[in-house]
């Protein structure tokens, strides 16, 4: 499946055209530059929070900061809280559902 820019689309397709000048403006358009990612609600490394209203903790090792631990053997740990939505690279989804990835779109920058 592909992705095209709408708003690119709206700028060529006007009222003058027809039916097919305006199906082959959309079969000329270049796919829109997305890569799928993993929403935060729907990744292994996060844990949602009750007192945070729908937030939760991501237990990424990129992300947890250790402290403390050196003196009284106390380490505590950081871990960042993000929303639900948010969306890091490192995301792992629930049950390896591939297929059901979201779509982010890169505001032009090409995918690694």
């Amino acid at each position: 499946m592909s992705y095209i820019d709408r708003e690119s689309l709206e700028r060529k397709i006007h009222t003058g055209m027809t039916i097919i000048q305006a199906m082959q403006v959309i079969i000329d358009e270049p796919a829109a530059d997305v890569v799928p990612v993993v929403r935060c609600r729907e990744c292994v490394m996060w844990e949602e929070y009750e007192n945070t209203a729908g937030c939760g903790y991501c237990r990424n090792k990129r992300f947890v900061f250790r402290y403390g631990g050196a003196v009284g053997g106390n380490e505590r740990e950081f871990k960042p809280i993000t929303e639900p939505g948010f969306s890091c690279s490192d995301g792992k989804r629930k049950g390896g559902d591939e297929a059901a990835l979201d779509v982010y779109w890169t505001m032009g920058e090409k995918p690694e």
